[in-house]
């Protein structure tokens, strides 16, 4: 059995909050760069649906292991915070897209 000072709890988090930043703003370029082409914005769309499921699972867990492992506190709440910091990057982005969107249209 693994002790709780020997693993550094909720590592993934961390890796997937990275992720997924770096591939919405891949996604974000692409469209900045094709406007035009719905399928991007298509794409998009699945994508934020999926890594909103995959980012609220591990958010689950970081809040079960908050409740489990007492000493480790400090550095789940570091990776929860670190998981929720791309809420506010998501609106950004969508704000960003649909205002791109409106734009386009009344050009055309």
């Amino acid at each position: 059995m693994i002790s709780q000072t020997q693993s550094t709890p909720g590592r993934f988090s961390t890796y997937l909050a990275v992720t997924s930043f770096v591939i919405g703003t891949l996604f974000l370029i692409w469209h900045l760069s094709y406007p035009d082409n719905e399928i991007i914005i298509f794409l998009g769309c699945w994508f934020v649906l999926a890594a909103l499921t995959v980012n609220g699972i591990t958010f689950l867990y970081l809040i079960y292991l908050l409740i489990i492992r007492p000493l480790d506190r400090e550095t789940l709440f570091i990776r929860i915070l670190i998981l929720l910091s791309n809420i506010p990057i998501f609106f950004l982005y969508t704000h960003i897209v649909i205002n791109n969107i409106s734009l386009l249209t009344q050009n055309n």
